[in-house]
């Protein structure tokens, strides 16, 4: 019976899924206009039930990279969630999105 009522409880919303990402630091270079990635490094992964945008700048603060305020610009196009520098819009992270759970 609790499982169930655990799949109704699943059906309808009542549950959160847990997401997973994976970090990526983005070199990218001008390209007339816009950004051509040259490289990028994995530097770590996490998972959030809550807003991946806030999760992901929290993941980064942890590792030590801040930005001033208004200086970026988060995107979620639902495949990456990018950080963009605000004035050139160059990439700087991406979170991939890897499974959910």
């Amino acid at each position: 019976m609790k499982i169930q009522k655990n799949y109704f409880q699943f059906l309808i919303g009542g549950f959160k899924m847990i997401q997973s990402f994976e970090v990526l630091q983005v070199d990218a270079v001008p390209d007339e206009d816009s950004w051509v990635t040259n490289s990028v490094d994995v530097i770590g992964y996490f998972f959030t039930k809550g807003n991946p945008k806030r999760a992901l700048m929290q993941f980064l603060k942890q590792q030590g990279i801040t930005f001033q305020k208004g200086t970026i610009r988060v995107e979620d196009d639902g495949d990456y969630i990018t950080v963009l520098e605000r004035k050139t819009q160059r990439p700087l992270f991406d979170a991939r999105y890897k499974w959910e759970m």
